[in-house]
């Protein structure tokens, strides 16, 4: 498994069922909540080594989950934001790419430049500090625990949670 940034920085995940059941309360519950902000997350935060290590744990086997170079975490950057991998590849994202091949920016982007220094900017932070939170405000909009990352494999295996 290849991340975008380094394995061993963690973050905060939220579970998208978390995320659906808090969205259903805030719409239902309308003026309630009005001008509020949530910061939402499920988890305390975790690397993503560490994600590997509960669904390793899980299925009984070994994962390695490795760290890319810069260059190629930008570069998936860029083709997870704005197109398939086949058309950035991490020689095209510096000075002298002609422009005329791939798809490092939206249709239409006059600056590549720009668009491929904020990716970088974007995995400097993640490498870095991660996007960490606490799962309280969750918790509180819920009104029940947030799941966990071992309940969210278990889950995903086929197995079902406590709720």
């Amino acid at each position: 498994m290849v991340r975008l940034w380094d394995p061993k920085t963690a973050n905060s995940l939220i579970a998208l069922r978390d995320l659906a059941e808090a969205a259903d309360k805030v719409l239902r519950e309308g003026s309630a909540h009005y001008f509020a902000q949530y910061p939402l997350c499920s988890t305390m935060p975790i690397s993503d080594q560490g994600v590997a290590d509960v669904i390793a744990k899980r299925i009984s086997k070994t994962i390695e989950v490795r760290t890319p170079t810069f260059e190629n975490a930008v570069a998936h950057t860029l083709a997870y934001l704005f197109g398939g991998e086949d058309k950035v590849k991490a020689s095209e994202l510096y000075a002298g790419h002609d422009g005329k091949t791939g798809n490092a920016a939206s249709g239409g982007e006059m600056r590549r430049d720009i668009t491929r220094d904020e990716a970088a900017r974007l995995c400097l932070f993640y490498n870095h500090r991660g996007l960490i939170g606490n799962p309280s405000v969750l918790r509180w909009l819920l009104g029940r625990e947030p799941t966990s990352v071992e309940e969210w494999v278990d889950g995903q295996l086929g197995g079902t949670t406590k709720r």
